[in-house]
């Protein structure tokens, strides 16, 4: 849930080694709630193999990280 209208958002999928996949969101929302989905491709559309990803969430000033697993 974005809380504050005109809110910062920007959500980012990582590999084990820190490196960025891909960028599912990066603008400026209003306020309400989102759903974002990653298919499994890299910014250039690459499939991406299964695995052990993490992505972060940033909404303004919060920031959280969590892990999640890719299975074909």
């Amino acid at each position: 849930m974005v809380p504050d209208p005109g809110s910062s958002v920007r959500i980012t999928v990582y590999d084990l080694a820190g490196r960025v996949v891909r960028t599912l969101v990066d603008d400026d929302l209003p306020g309400g709630n989102y759903v974002a989905t990653w298919h499994g491709r890299d910014d250039r559309g690459r499939q991406m193999t299964s695995g052990v990803y993490f992505y972060r969430l940033e909404i303004g000033d919060y920031r959280v990280e969590r892990k999640m697993v890719m299975l074909k």
